[in-house]
């Protein structure tokens, strides 16, 4: 196997920041290259298998800094005291190739700033940052903020991966990392258990100075549910054709049919801003009509807009992120008043 194969050169722009584009007309199938992990280690809240030969470089860590772990009895169970393991990975990776990290790792986005407002930042400054400088006493190797921008580029562009041990571990891939995103991907990927070495092929043929696009989330979820996993995870909101077109390109994965009429569909006006949010009207107008034949009690009524209900909920958390001056967050604010007045209306029932 050719490891040193090179098909795409590495550009930057304001919409991406780097990115990849094919430097040749590739094949479907074609071997476009090959990366392998600068880190590999268990996500957050599970464990990995001490076996592992990863697992070796952070015992001389512990071992100085004479730090013991409650035994695991589940590997496969979520272990918050093993939060540092792969972040400590990274930094020690750092470490023995510091000419890697900075030329690959060093200018990996990590959004602290939006990271700053999740509840998960104050889980990573304890169980990570903390930790590492002051139990495992790596202060006077490394700083807070070099381990909180550590913790960032895993959140952000470290890959998950299926062990054979059932359980998920996270690799960083400087170069895979490169690679934009889109809901149709016009390469794949697949990573070999031996090594973690991953293998980037062309999904489809691609022209010379074609983009590379890769997918962030699974391709055959919804719209709804791709982007809100691509808000949570990469922090950017896709505005990919597919994500724009109500009918997802002809696929019609995300509509919703019509309960009244024997072809009938229901599309999204707007896809890409508010789905959720003009999900509720369609339910809640169902529920009322079919209660206003005689059609459902008005138990089941109340049990019916639990559902529109939860839409607003969860558009409002959504759009929530957004600018408040911007329509997707004039949105949020107004699922949010919904939200209220139809709690208001489900009590007067």
């Amino acid at each position: 196997m050719a490891v040193d194969v090179c098909h795409y050169d590495v550009l930057r722009n304001e919409k991406y920041g780097r990115y990849l584009v094919a430097n040749k007309d590739l094949e479907c199938g074609e071997l476009i290259f090959t990366d392998t992990p600068l880190a590999v280690g268990p996500k957050p809240g599970n464990a990995e298998c001490e076996q592992s030969p990863h697992h070796l470089p952070e015992c001389e860590v512990f071992s100085v800094a004479k730090v013991r772990f409650q035994p695991v009895e589940d590997w496969a169970a979520s272990s918050p005291q093993l939060d540092c393991i792969t972040p400590l990975r990274l930094f020690l990776a750092k470490e023995k190739d510091p000419e890697r990290w900075k030329e690959e790792v060093n200018v990996m986005e990590t959004h602290n700033e939006e990271r700053q407002k999740r509840p998960t930042w104050d889980a990573d400054q304890n169980n990570i940052v903390n930790y590492l400088v002051d139990h495992c006493k790596l202060g006077d190797r490394c700083s807070r903020e070099l381990l909180t921008q550590i913790c960032g580029i895993l959140e952000v562009n470290a890959v998950e991966i299926p062990s054979r041990g059932g359980f998920s571990i996270r690799a960083v891939y400087p170069r895979l990392a490169i690679a934009a995103h889109c809901c149709v991907p016009n390469i794949v990927h697949t990573i070999l258990q031996n090594d973690y070495q991953v293998q980037i092929r062309a999904a489809i043929p691609i022209k010379t100075a074609e983009l590379l696009h890769i997918s962030y989330t699974h391709v055959l979820s919804p719209t709804i549910v791709r982007r809100e996993h691509i808000l949570e995870s990469k922090f950017f909101s896709c505005e990919c054709a597919r994500c724009a077109d109500p009918t997802e390109l002809g696929t019609h994965l995300s509509t919703l049919k019509c309960s009244k009429c024997d072809n009938g569909v229901i599309l999204a006006t707007n896809p890409l801003g508010m789905m959720i949010y003009e999900l509720h009207a369609p339910l809640m107008y169902l529920a009322r009509s079919e209660f206003a034949a005689g059609l459902i009690t008005q138990d089941k009524l109340k049990e019916r807009l639990q559902e529109p209900l939860q839409c607003l909920l969860e558009a409002a958390r959504i759009l929530s992120r957004e600018d408040p001056q911007s329509p997707e967050g004039i949105t949020g604010s107004i699922a949010l008043q919904s939200m209220e007045q139809l709690k208001s209306s489900l009590d007067c029932l």
